[in-house]
């Protein structure tokens, strides 16, 4: 990796980073704090169809990354008051944020435009914001949370992204927003020991499921292999099952759990407001219990251990399919255990996370207040029965035979509290409960592979679908 020479500038809150990498021409590149400068970007476009070469690719990621890195070794040398370093990412780390944000996303764009190398200016652009940001150092209101630089760096630029997506009129620019969302196609044959295939289960709304199976399925010989169905998060309006972050998240549930992973595409707000998520969230389990999914499943998988499991406003439609399954007779398909991450939910009320975690990355109360509006019916508010659970106008559930809950929260989540409510407010009419709380935990962070906490979680959610099972649980090596 090249070392960089860096002049940095602050006039008032605006800063100015010259990014001057061995490997960059002087003269090609000069960072500001609104936006990369790149003299020569626009000019590598190739004749006639005007994309670059995976070899030109590789060595604009190169020269990208080598600036990237030196933005951030920088601040060892900073001395902005109060913008001390709460954690110094590796260079692995800033790379693979690099390449999430240039390959993964903004990369995407390139071919629609005919040259994709004129997007090196734009990614940089969006990661510089987000630089733009650590420098400020705006701390969470609590000063007892540090967010370290590198998780402040994703979250930013997730959050940028997904606000270019929200209109003022409480409508979603979809093709943006399915542009962002980077989708992979299903794979019959397998990847890192999981095989996947896409079924649709209703023609006439076209929602769909991806089957992931995993190869233990094929040595398992009489031995049944329990379900998971998936449910992905977005505040009800955006992200997929066929976007990368849920196939690669199955493939480690179905990996590491030794399960067969159903994840449920249901259709999204506003176009499809309240009730229809709940709706097709449950013909995915109407499907599964049905001689229709028969085809669809390998031979040894058991339904009457079926596991649902799900993120965000995935979590709230956990629980409702859940409450919706204990009142409905889906014989053979029995609920063994419901898992419930950082699940979307709120009030009219503010709580104490809400007030306290103005800054902290991913989602902010403004984002998670647009989409309860986007979601819910008109005229609705947070009080709803949808988003607060034990509200006003909530049901009576103390009755219903629900299976045991893992629910999943993270210190910096403003979502914390609600989640931290309806854990207590779940044992208190006595349904059986485990909850863990992750600090550091950002909204979403099981999906950060190489993260600890990561990790850490995805053993849980193995140790908590075991210990339902009755079995002794087994790590998971992910």
């Amino acid at each position: 990796m090249a070392s960089a020479a860096l002049e940095f500038l602050r006039v008032g809150r605006r800063y100015e980073l010259h990014v001057l990498p061995e490997s960059i021409d002087a003269q090609d590149s000069v960072w500001e704090g609104n936006g990369l400068r790149s003299r020569s970007a626009g000019n590598r476009a190739k004749p006639g169809r005007g994309e670059s070469t995976a070899e030109e690719i590789e060595e604009e990621e190169t020269r990208a990354a080598a600036a990237f890195v030196g933005a951030f070794e920088f601040e060892e040398r900073r001395t902005a008051p109060g913008a001390a370093v709460d954690e110094k990412p590796s260079k692995f780390l800033l790379i693979q944020i690099f390449r999430f944000v240039h390959v993964r996303l903004i990369g995407a764009l390139g071919p629609l435009a005919g040259n994709r190398g004129r997007f090196l200016q734009l990614d940089l652009k969006v990661i510089q914001m987000a630089i733009s940001a650590c420098l400020l150092d705006v701390p969470v209101n609590n000063p007892k949370l540090k967010v370290p630089v590198g998780l402040k760096v994703i979250g930013e630029v997730v959050k940028g992204l997904n606000s270019l997506t929200r209109r003022k009129d409480g409508t979603i620019n979809r093709q943006l927003a399915d542009l962002l969302e980077i989708k992979v196609g299903p794979s019959e044959k397998p990847v890192n020991g999981v095989s996947s295939k896409d079924v649709v289960i209703d023609e006439e709304t076209n929602v769909w499921v991806r089957v992931f199976i995993p190869e233990i399925c094929e040595s398992s010989g009489n031995q049944k292999v329990p379900v998971m169905v998936y449910y992905h998060g977005g505040g009800f309006g955006v992200l997929c099952a066929n976007m990368i972050v849920y196939d690669r998240m199955c493939r480690r549930l179905a990996r590491g759990c030794k399960m067969v992973v159903v994840s449920v595409n249901y259709r999204r707000a506003p176009e499809h407001r309240f009730p229809i998520a709940y709706d097709d969230s449950f013909k995915a389990l109407e499907w599964l219990q049905s001689p229709r999914s028969a085809s669809h499943l390998p031979p040894t998988v058991d339904v009457s251990r079926t596991f649902l499991c799900g993120d965000s406003a995935g979590g709230n439609i956990v629980h409702f399919t859940g409450c919706r399954a204990a009142e409905t007779d889906l014989s053979p398909l029995k609920v063994t255990g419901m898992i419930l991450l950082q699940p979307y939910l709120g009030s009219e009320a503010r709580v104490p996370s809400e007030i306290n975690l103005v800054n902290v990355p991913i989602i902010s109360v403004d984002a998670t207040d647009w989409h309860w509006k986007a979601y819910l019916p008109e005229g609705a508010n947070r009080d709803h029965p949808a988003c607060n659970v034990f509200g006003p106008f909530s049901r009576d559930i103390s009755g219903l035979d629900l299976p045991p809950m893992f629910v999943v929260v993270g210190t910096l989540d403003v979502l914390m509290d609600h989640q931290l409510i309806y854990a207590q407010k779940m044992q208190e009419i006595g349904k059986h409960v485990k909850m863990k709380i992750y600090d550091g935990g950002i909204h979403g962070f099981y999906f950060l592979e190489h993260v600890g906490i990561a990790l850490r979680c995805m053993n849980d959610i193995n140790d908590f679908c075991q210990s339902c099972l009755l079995v002794q649980p087994i790590r998971i090596d992910v």
